[in-house]
């Protein structure tokens, strides 16, 4: 955890998997798997410095549907890894984005982080119902400008608010995500960002 939130660039950001455990004073009482986490941005807790605030994209596995509420004085335990008996990573006092149910839901929202908001974006912002029934076509591209990957969703905005990633940018919520979600395995899409691959590895 800590090499991942090195100033200097040392860290990759890249977390794997994690579990999440929410404990009372003797046992833990929920738990959540946290899928290809990374760090998306950390900063000094406000009522504590000595503390740290970490923002991470990851998909989220939920083994079971927690009917009962967390404890009045819950502890957060983050192992490195999703199996019992994993290596700790650390503590928190709160993790936000997990109490929420699952099941049954309708349209899951998709998050998106550090916008430049260009004079198209502002103008959808400015005028959001407008834009409902619009699509939107997300592209992922390449350091050369090329498309890896093209996911198309409502222009349906939830929310807009400064990013986490600085105050130039903004963090995007949409309403509906789609079905058709970007893979989120991280590793893969930076190993594709630096170049499609030259080399075809076939079976045999």
């Amino acid at each position: 955890m800590r090499d991942a939130l090195l100033p200097d660039g040392a860290g990759t950001g890249l977390l794997g998997d994690l579990c999440v455990e929410v404990w009372d004073e003797e046992q833990p009482l929920q738990w959540w798997t946290l899928i290809d986490t990374v760090v998306l941005a950390h900063r000094p807790h406000r009522g504590d410095p000595a503390l740290v605030d970490v923002v991470v994209g990851a998909g989220v596995e939920e083994e079971h549907a927690w009917e009962h509420t967390r404890p009045a004085q819950p502890v957060f335990k983050v192992f490195a890894g999703s199996t019992a008996g994993a290596a700790p990573a650390g503590q928190c006092l709160n993790v936000e984005g997990l109490f929420a149910s699952r099941y049954g839901r309708g349209p899951v929202p998709m998050h998106l982080v550090g916008c430049e908001p260009a004079e198209p974006l502002r103008t959808v912002l400015g005028r959001r119902r407008k834009y409902d029934r619009d699509w939107v076509g997300l592209w992922a591209l390449d350091r050369h400008g090329r498309v890896m990957y093209r996911h198309n969703v409502y222009l349906r905005i939830e929310r807009a608010r400064p990013s986490v990633l600085g105050t130039d940018l903004l963090d995007i919520t949409l309403t509906d995500g789609g079905d058709q979600r970007p893979l989120a395995a991280r590793p893969v899409w930076e190993a594709w960002y630096r170049g499609a691959p030259t080399v075809s590895l076939r079976d045999g």
